[in-house]
């Protein structure tokens, strides 16, 4: 009703006072908040009908008071304009909330406000910019969010009704705490198993923060105070990164320490070692591996102690090399390795130049138990720095000597004798050596023999048993027989065929004795033989071996067979291959029949030649022959020859 007589009073006073320009300005006013009215018309004076609602200055100024409707009177000398102003109420002040200090890198601190209103929207500035959008109001305390900005906050409400607008009470301040300085972690590295462990530093620290180590996400030890200065967390053996956290005990504010330091724990390098034995002269090769410096013991024998390869030679008992190797931290691995020195073992000499450079050499046992002599082992010799070496290994302990023959010569003409260490052709003349489980040195030197050329020739049969002829009587075959001078130097030797026959051919003329040689048999030789123009030939220097007695003597049947040249008859070559010829120079009558013998007796070709002929000569074809020794008879009514042939075809 008052709202009613109010406007009807305006529209009367409108009416009386139309001499005055209407008045121009806003109809509504928020409370607290102005607005600024005119009129054309000079010399008025302003006034408002209620002054609680809302007040006029001479100006023309409305200030909103409170909620409410007044008229607003320009009265101009009696003659009078009016506008009716509203003032609409702003919204409800509300306190700031939140705001404060956080940790450079943290999340930021909260701003908000105790209360809200619906209807209304919330503007939230920094230092008088919007941050963010509006919010509008729940009736209840709002959260403008986490806010990492650096500044001072406000919020300015705004009605949604009325678009009067109000800042809320007070304001918040948000700041940023540094972070502790990020000094870098040093120490650790790799320690050897079962070591002190290692030390972690921090190269600087400050005053006023605490240090706290950290193996994984895992507190080492107790927090440590900051000096101004490097800062040592103490000797750590357990493995893995290792990293520093400060707290700045004022703020809080914590950081990590630039870098970590890594804690390794090494067991070592896994040595490992081999020996090998040189392929010619005795010394061994040694080789480590996996580390990378080392250092052998003992170190006697050793061309280099502390190589990764060395050799050991020179030693005479076997034994056991220790490796010890380092790795780049310094921690120690080892490896052992044998070496077997249990040898026997040595040098071949000789005294000219040689053909072939390879020798046999046979590994011979002394039995004290039955004084018996065996062959045990052979092998070949190998070239050591140009010089023949052989070698024996792991003998058991007993007796031994050696013997050696080259390779590859003929036995029965000029040239290296089987030989005997130190340089002897007969065993019992042989050094030997009490072997046990070290290593012994038998050195051979070759002995030489030179036979004199011409056309001579020994020959003969070695048995075994009872005797030549009976049941029990075998060949020797395989002996070792010695051409001598008279002066028993031996010049050449051969060995007995399978039917226990030797020979020995192109000799010159000389005297000589036949010896053979075997293991533990001693040996009494023939008698002198001497081959001469009228006698160049012999045959028949037999051999018994008797096995029960341990003794090679001259058979008590051997005969010499004066060569058939000694009565005008000469037989040649001998040794024969494929034709051998008969020739005579005495005086011959008649026929003459010839007949060739074996070892046994058997007839193996029969002929008759003429020998009427004053120098005659026939020829026989024995390519038919085997390869031995046989008698050769030559008869007829004047004259009975015999001879021996040798065939080699």
């Amino acid at each position: 009703m008052k709202k009613l007589q109010l406007s009807l009073l305006a529209m009367l006073l409108s009416v009386a006072a139309f001499a005055v320009a209407p008045i121009t300005g806003p109809s509504f006013i928020c409370s607290g908040s102005t607005g600024t009215f005119t009129d054309a018309t000079s010399g008025g004076v302003w006034s408002s009908s209620n002054v609680a609602v809302l007040t006029i200055s001479s100006g023309g100024v409305g200030t909103g008071v409170s909620y409410g409707s007044a008229i607003i009177t320009y009265d101009v000398s009696g003659s009078y304009a009016t506008i009716s102003v509203t003032v609409t109420p702003i919204p409800t002040g509300y306190s700031i909330t939140g705001g404060g200090a956080y940790c450079a890198g943290g999340s930021g601190e909260h701003i908000g406000i105790s209360g809200s209103s619906s209807g209304d929207s919330y503007q939230l500035f920094e230092s008088g910019a919007a941050v963010g959008l509006p919010i509008p109001g729940t009736g209840s305390a709002l959260d403008f969010g986490s806010l990492t900005s650096a500044g001072v906050y406000t919020v300015v409400s705004t009605s949604s009704t009325y678009g009067c607008s109000r800042t809320m009470t007070g304001s918040e301040t948000i700041s940023i705490n540094p972070l502790p300085n990020a000094y870098v972690v040093t120490g650790g590295g790799t320690y050897c198993s079962g070591g002190a462990g290692l030390d972690i530093f921090l190269v600087n620290s400050d005053a006023g923060v605490a240090y706290q180590l950290y193996l994984g996400s895992t507190p080492v030890g107790s927090v440590v105070a900051g000096l101004g200065s490097a800062l040592d967390f103490g000797i750590h053996t357990a493995a893995g990164v290792y990293t520093v956290v400060a707290t700045n005990s004022s703020t809080g504010c914590s950081g990590n320490m630039s870098g970590s330091a890594t804690i390794a724990v090494s067991t070592g390098p896994t040595v490992g070692a081999t020996a090998t034995e040189a392929s010619c002269g005795g010394s061994y090769s040694m080789t480590a591996t996996g580390a990378t410096s080392y250092s052998w013991s003992p170190s006697t024998g050793l061309s280099c102690s502390t190589c990764s390869t060395t050799s050991c030679s020179g030693l005479t008992t076997s034994g056991t090399y220790v490796v010890t190797g380092t790795d780049t931290y310094g921690c120690t691995g080892t490896a052992s390795v044998s070496v077997n020195f249990n040898r026997i073992s040595g040098h071949i000499t000789y005294s000219g130049g040689l053909s072939t450079d390879v020798f046999k050499v046979w590994l011979i046992q002394f039995n004290s138990s039955d004084s018996s002599i065996t062959s045990l082992d052979s092998t070949n010799s190998c070239m050591d720095s140009g010089t023949p070496y052989y070698e024996f290994n792991s003998p058991a302990s007993g007796s031994y000597m050696v013997k050696a023959k080259l390779n590859g010569t003929v036995a029965g003409s000029s040239g290296y004798i089987p030989t005997y260490s130190s340089s002897t052709p007969n065993w019992y003349d042989a050094a030997s050596t009490a072997h046990t489980t070290s290593s012994d040195a038998m050195n051979i030197t070759m002995v030489y023999g030179t036979v004199p050329a011409g056309p001579g020739f020994i020959g003969g049969y070695i048995s075994a048993g009872a005797g030549r002829g009976t049941s029990g009587d075998l060949p020797a075959a395989g002996m070792l027989v010695y051409l001598k001078d008279a002066s028993g130097h031996i010049l050449t030797y051969t060995y007995t065929d399978g039917a226990g026959m030797y020979s020995f051919s192109s000799l010159g003329n000389a005297s000589y004795v036949i010896y053979p040689e075997n293991y533990s048999f001693y040996t009494t030789p023939s008698s002198v033989i001497t081959l001469s123009t009228s006698g160049e030939s012999v045959s028949g220097i037999n051999f018994k071996q008797h096995n029960t007695f341990g003794t090679i003597t001259p058979n008590a049947g051997t005969t010499s067979v004066a060569s058939a040249s000694a009565q005008g008859f000469n037989i040649y070559p001998n040794p024969a291959t494929g034709n051998v010829s008969i020739q005579w120079s005495n005086k011959m009558t008649g026929n003459a029949e010839v007949t060739i013998t074996d070892v046994t007796g058997r007839t193996v070709l029969a002929t008759t030649i003429n020998i009427n002929a004053a120098s005659g000569q026939s020829q026989l074809n024995v390519a038919e022959l085997k390869n031995g020794i046989y008698l050769v008879s030559i008869k007829s009514a004047t004259v009975s020859y015999n001879t021996k042939l040798v065939i080699q075809n």
